[in-house]
């Protein structure tokens, strides 16, 4: 970690984050690895969960591959697992004793149909990560967030196309 990141350039010329290290969840598809490419071409630093593991080591090993093999570290986390969200944080302290960014990208939606019909084990569900896990993730993280400057972002899409309100 002595080392100075690699900054691919991804013809943006954005550099806003080098030097910087942020945390990403559900950071292996998507949304969340659009945003590690992203941070990690302006220079920072991702540590990124997803809830299987062969989902991280294939993130990792894409984007260190592309920014360096102090680029991205990662571990399995199911944030609506009991312990695994404090687990999470507890590894990305021991590799990033302060953090300068959080994307909570958590967002389920387990059903299809109408909303009415939904049951309240789904409504749990969707509510569990949708809801807490990012409250929970903000409170776990906040002692270590750089201040001032530190920034928190937070999406939750769930595929609501899916569900009909009529």
């Amino acid at each position: 970690m002595d080392t100075e990141p690699v900054v691919f350039k991804d013809n943006h010329g954005c550099r806003r984050f080098v030097g910087k290290t942020a945390v990403v969840t559900a950071g292996t598809a998507g949304i969340g690895l659009a945003a590690c490419h992203r941070l990690c071409s302006e220079g920072a630093r991702v540590f990124l969960c997803s809830r299987k593991a062969k989902n991280v080591e294939d993130a990792v090993k894409e984007l260190r591959a592309k920014y360096g093999p102090e680029s991205t570290y990662g571990v399995p986390c199911n944030v609506t697992k009991p312990g695994e969200l404090e687990n999470f944080i507890e590894q990305v302290i021991k590799v990033f004793p302060k953090v300068d960014l959080v994307v909570s990208n958590v967002g389920v939606n387990p059903t299809a149909g109408k909303a009415m019909e939904m049951t309240d084990a789904n409504y749990d569900k969707i509510m569990e990560a949708n809801v807490r896990s990012h409250f929970r993730l903000i409170k776990l993280v906040s002692p270590y967030l750089t201040r001032p400057g530190a920034s928190i972002v937070m999406v939750s899409l769930p595929k609501w196309r899916h569900v009909r309100f009529g």
